[in-house]
C-alpha cells in the first residue's frame, strides 16, 4: 500500500501480472503485466513498486501506474561478491530471539 494508504498493489501470480486497486472506491483500476511476482517492495517514498520474478526485477512508477523499467539480475554473484553474508544478514535477527527455557520436554 503506498504511505498514502489511497493505492493496493496486489500481485497475482496466476495472471503474472500486478494489480492496482484505488483503495478509496475499492475499485480495480488496472493489471501490470510483469510475469507474475514472486516478491514485491514498494519505495519509501511510495514512488516505485518493484516486483520481482525469476531473474527480473520490474519497476512501476506508482503516480503513472505503468512499468518503467526491467532489470535482469545475475545468474551467479559478481566477482567478489558471495551469497553467505546475505543469508547471514537475514538470519542473525533470529539469534535474538530467546526461546523458552525447554526442560521440562526431557525425561
Amino acid at each position: 500500500m503506498t504511505p498514502d494508504q489511497k493505492t493496493l498493489y496486489v500481485n497475482d501470480w496466476g495472471s503474472g501480472s500486478v494489480g492496482v486497486v484505488d483503495v478509496c472506491t475499492w475499485t480495480f483500476v488496472k493489471n501490470i503485466n510483469v510475469g507474475g511476482a514472486a516478491f514485491s517492495a514498494l519505495s519509501p517514498d511510495g514512488t516505485r513498486y518493484y516486483a520481482g520474478v525469476n531473474d527480473k526485477v520490474y519497476v512501476i512508477d506508482a503516480a503513472m501506474r505503468s512499468l518503467t523499467t526491467t532489470w535482469t539480475l545475475p545468474n551467479k554473484p559478481l566477482p567478489g561478491q558471495c551469497e553467505l553474508p546475505i543469508i547471514e544478514d537475514l538470519v542473525r535477527p533470529l539469534k535474538k530471539i530467546s526461546l523458552p527455557d525447554e526442560s521440562f520436554l526431557s525425561d
